[in-house]
């Protein structure tokens, strides 16, 4: 009986593991699409929380923004946060101890397994038991290697973020981050050709009226 037990147990963690594997695999598919096919980086934003939250089959996600001298953060994108919820992170302060500033301060992930007991802020422990948030992690998103958002990644189960889940995360987030650096890249690039067509019209008509 004992032997039998075990060897369920062990299939049933196996089929649990193959099941989470493809999840990941296909929410690591889907970003990759995002990033083939945006047009720039707010579609990138939106369809990221999006495939987080259908396909990655986390309870919410959501990107922010950091702004005011990186003392607020703003929502620009989210999936799975309820409509009266969004408002608590849009223009919201950092709090000095918080996730938000370790992530800006470290340019590295913050992961809490368990947001009732691995978690010192008060408020947030009766949002996150209240939304039945029971781990989180925040990732940082980065411009010319320097943070300037954060992705925001909740789960319902206590432990969520192992291993492989975290180094899956960091690899999609670091994807994100290229992504915008070229369209930052190409937005200076095409500021700079415009620059140019008007300095080659003034200098066109200048010469135009010297002729004359």
């Amino acid at each position: 009986f004992v032997a039998n037990y075990r060897d369920v147990t062990d299939r049933k963690l196996a089929k649990e593991k193959l099941i989470n594997a493809n999840r990941l695999y296909a929410f690591i598919s889907g970003i990759n699409q995002v990033i083939v096919h945006a047009i720039d980086e707010n579609a990138i934003f939106k369809e990221t929380c999006r495939i987080a939250h259908e396909i990655g089959m986390f309870k919410a996600a959501w990107i922010g923004m950091f702004g005011n001298q990186d003392k607020k953060i703003n929502l620009v994108a989210e999936c799975g946060l309820l409509t009266e919820d969004i408002a608590l992170f849009t223009d919201a302060p950092i709090v000095t101890n918080g996730p938000q500033r370790y992530v800006l301060d470290t340019d590295s992930y913050y992961i809490c397994n368990d947001s009732q007991n691995d978690f010192d802020l008060a408020d947030w422990k009766l949002f996150a038991g209240i939304r039945g948030y029971g781990s989180f992690m925040i990732l940082p998103i980065k411009k010319s290697g320097r943070t300037v958002g954060t992705f925001n990644l909740y789960a319902s189960d206590k432990n969520f973020f192992n291993e492989s889940e975290i180094g899956l995360l960091e690899e999609a987030t670091c994807d994100i981050s290229f992504d915008i650096d070229f369209f930052e890249k190409e937005k200076h690039r095409a500021q700079m050709e415009r620059k140019l067509e008007q300095s080659e019209l003034r200098l066109n008509q200048a010469q135009a009226m010297a002729h004359f």
